[in-house]
């Protein structure tokens, strides 16, 4: 890809990342919207957190689940929200993380090829 390509194709993908994706949930029995996250998004949830810290993963998760109108369903900010996350099943983060992978996989059919 040449420069213009390269500009293109972020630019492509940018628009790409705001638009919330619906993923089958099971562990919550039926469908949940998940929104993708800009780098700086998710640079951003860790402020103030270790890598290691079980907030981060809340917060990161919080600040996905939207609803169709990209609304957050979680306040990743908010303590209760937090704890309320963390106090899900593994299944679920596993069902989660699973979702969220396959949407944010930019190899993906769904992922948009900007025209040059």
């Amino acid at each position: 890809m040449d420069r213009e390509q390269q500009r293109a194709a972020a630019r492509a993908f940018a628009e790409f990342t705001a638009t919330p994706v619906k993923i089958a949930l099971t562990a919550w029995g039926g469908d949940i919207y998940v929104r993708r996250v800009s780098v700086a998004e998710a640079l951003a949830q860790r402020e103030g957190l270790g890598s290691e810290d079980p907030r981060h993963l809340a917060r990161l998760m919080a600040n996905r689940l939207c609803d169709e109108q990209d609304e957050l369903t979680f306040d990743g900010s908010n303590e209760d929200d937090v704890a309320l996350l963390l106090a899900q099943g593994v299944s679920w983060l596993t069902e989660l993380n699973r979702a969220i992978g396959e949407i944010d996989s930019p190899s993906k059919p769904s992922t948009p090829t900007p025209s040059s």
